[in-house]
């Protein structure tokens, strides 16, 4: 028996260092669509936003959009309740989908359905909603109250591809490719952890924010008749 061997050559690929100072500095890092029903409806669907920054950050001046597909011409905003409240460095809030069949559920039983502890209106608030698609393309989105779009995540964006089971969390992680979309790990395996992301979702370092050392300006406008707007 005859063998012959070729000759071995070792590739090495680099890859570029990641600059975590350019990753968005508010991640959505889990998404449930689908969950045990109330009066027929999903009664338990939440998004969990992640503050990625060495400071706290006001949600005042942000807002959760919900997309139709992938065409951010389809956004729609979904107002939380309360939308003034602190995001803490490296910490959680979870907005949670009140709708009419599920407006009598309170955050005691939300605790009680995933088992966690989440303090109100501050690690968990609400958004009044008609809810989430289970079965479409959707995108939930973080932007400014100017709509410069922080973070984007997709589920069902796959042909074919269903992401959404019940209490089943899609979890993501954040991106490396330089874009504002986030990267889906998984779906429809790990149970529902709300408040709760692992150290695969999250950069080992938060994005640094200079503090704002600049006052604001006041001008008399006493007497002007125009005024830029």
């Amino acid at each position: 028996k005859n063998t012959s061997r070729t000759e071995e050559h070792r590739i090495t690929v680099s890859r570029p260092e990641l600059d975590y100072s350019k990753l968005p500095q508010l991640l959505i890092t889990e998404v449930v669509p689908e969950s045990t029903k109330v009066n027929g409806a999903d009664g338990y669907e939440f998004i969990e936003i992640y503050n990625n920054t060495d400071r706290d950050i006001p949600f005042k001046d942000y807002k959760i959009q919900y997309r139709y597909g992938t065409d951010p011409e389809t956004d729609v905003i979904w107002k939380s309740v309360p939308n003034d409240f602190i995001i803490p460095s490296k910490g959680t809030v979870v907005f949670w989908i009140i709708h009419d069949k599920n407006r009598e559920k309170t955050v005691t039983d939300f605790n009680a359905h995933y088992k966690t502890n989440l303090v109100e209106n501050k690690e968990i608030v609400k958004i009044y909603s008609s809810g989430m698609a289970n079965r479409s393309t959707r995108g939930i989105v973080i932007a400014t109250n100017t709509d410069i779009e922080m973070s984007v995540a997709y589920y069902n964006e796959e042909s074919g591809v269903d992401d959404t089971t019940a209490n089943k969390g899609i979890l993501y992680k954040y991106p490396v490719d330089g874009t504002k979309q986030m990267v889906k790990i998984s779906a429809k395996k790990e149970a529902a952890t709300p408040g709760r992301v692992t150290s695969a979702q999250v950069p080992a370092q938060t994005v640094q924010v200079p503090e704002d050392t600049t006052p604001p300006t006041v001008e008399d406008v006493t007497g002007k008749t125009e005024t830029n707007q």
